[in-house]
């Protein structure tokens, strides 16, 4: 089933374990002051963009069409449930919220021909990213920069490899030798 949500929150949880959904969309409706807390999504793998909405299937199966225009739309109600829903998770909003950027961004990068590396089993695309951006964020103006720099910025001193493979070699161990590779480019002493 199609859910053509009007106003919505989409919100990033603590998962309890692999199988347990990490995304969720709290949607809303003016009409009746309706809302619907979806069952949820384990990553940002499928979500799409169609025309001026994100397409977002569930894990339980429906699918969830979020208008751009829909963001953070909430009635004085419907507001109230998502906060009593986030006080039960001990969390606020503040420190659960995905925004539309960040969610476009993943949308339109989850279209592109080199998916192979972000589906492969043994490489978790998103998880990995995100680790690398807590370490280095400091260095990117946006979420988008950094991916686009992520996915592409051949390093001269690692072999003309782009970061996500040299992270994918070398793990930890890699993403602090990106970070120290930031920091001296940052003081103007790099390559």
């Amino acid at each position: 089933m199609v859910i053509e949500a009007e106003g919505w929150f989409v919100l990033r949880l603590h998962q309890a374990s692999e199988d347990d959904p990490r995304y969720r969309i709290f949607a809303s409706w003016r009409a009746n002051d309706r809302w619907r807390l979806s069952s949820g999504a384990l990553s940002f793998n499928e979500l799409k963009i169609a025309d001026s909405n994100l397409i977002w299937p569930q894990v339980s199966g429906n699918t969830y069409q979020l208008p751009f225009t829909g963001e953070s739309g909430a009635t004085y109600y419907t507001a109230s449930v998502l906060e009593r829903y986030l006080c039960e998770l001990k969390t606020t909003l503040v420190h659960v919220k995905v925004g539309l950027s960040e969610l476009t961004t993943w949308a339109s990068y989850s279209t592109r021909n080199d998916t192979n590396i972000r589906k492969s089993e043994d490489f978790d695309y998103e998880t990995t990213f995100y680790e690398f951006y807590a370490l280095c964020s400091e260095f990117f103006r946006s979420v988008r920069e950094a991916i686009i720099w992520f996915d592409t910025a051949k390093l001269a001193s690692f072999g003309q490899r782009v970061p996500r493979e040299i992270i994918l070699e070398f793990g930890m161990s890699g993403m602090v030798a990106i970070k120290d590779y930031l920091t001296a480019k940052s003081q103007g002493s790099f390559e």
